[in-house]
């Protein structure tokens, strides 16, 4: 081979390397753009997501303003529908409690209601249900199913998709349905105790009063019994 030959094919072969060099340059470019605009549209999610969760549910409410653009923006609507669902059944968590129900048996109520606590028993059945329904609801927003059922998987990419499981479902989700099944169980033996002190109420009318904005009980055995049924409910020591 000629010597001026050779120069041409590594003059050639250098200007080959330096056009795919330039190639792969660009490229590289591209894709670190690309996934730092990626990361950057859904640090707004994540924003929004950390907004929602520094709220107080009692008095706070969600933006439910999108922020995101394209397909974040189905990610983004979908997190805030659901924890808007969620707010509006944990708002209702504490609600017709069986502590919350013996709390309302005060001594001026139990004086305007003296001949009508068969009423108020049924009443306390129905707030009971409620409570049971409620908290019912509550568990199943923490379950897989629930959260997805929220977002279309088919109208965004996958990458979208387990962005938003990511974000979204928590293995302490499981740990908080536990919680809840278990103050369900609680709860249902507490408010049985409720409906002790009111039948118990009802079977010795003869035997309390209310003077003065108190409640008063004549007869060791029915005091010891009120006290024991209401020490059950707030989960009190017993009185020795």
């Amino acid at each position: 081979m000629k010597k001026s030959n050779l120069k041409k094919i590594i003059k050639k072969n250098k200007k080959i390397l330096i056009i795919l060099g330039s190639v792969l340059l660009v490229a590289l470019i591209t894709f670190i753009i690309l996934i730092s605009t990626r990361i950057s549209k859904e640090r707004v999610v994540i924003k929004e997501l950390d907004k929602i969760n520094e709220l107080d549910i009692s008095k706070d409410s969600i933006d439910m303003d999108i922020k995101s653009s394209g397909e974040l923006k189905i990610v983004e609507e979908a997190i805030k529908n659901y924890y808007k669902d969620f707010f509006e059944l944990k708002k209702k968590y504490n609600d017709n409690r069986a502590e919350a129900l013996f709390n309302i048996l005060t001594p001026e109520f139990l004086y305007k209601n003296y001949n009508m606590l068969n009423n108020v028993k049924k009443d306390f059945e129905s707030k009971n249900k409620a409570y049971e329904e409620n908290i019912d609801s509550l568990i199943e927003m923490y379950k897989d199913y629930k959260i997805l059922s929220y977002i279309d998987k088919d109208s965004i990419s996958k990458h979208n998709y387990e962005f938003y499981k990511s974000l979204m479902i928590t293995d302490e989700d499981l740990i908080t349905v536990k919680d809840l099944e278990e103050a369900k169980r609680n709860n249902q033996e507490k408010y049985k105790y409720v409906v002790e002190v009111l039948d118990l109420l009802q079977k010795n009318k003869e035997k309390w009063y209310v003077k003065d904005n108190k409640l008063y009980i004549d007869g060791k055995d029915i005091l010891n019994k009120y006290n024991e049924l209401r020490n059950k409910v707030y989960d009190l020591e017993e009185s020795k």
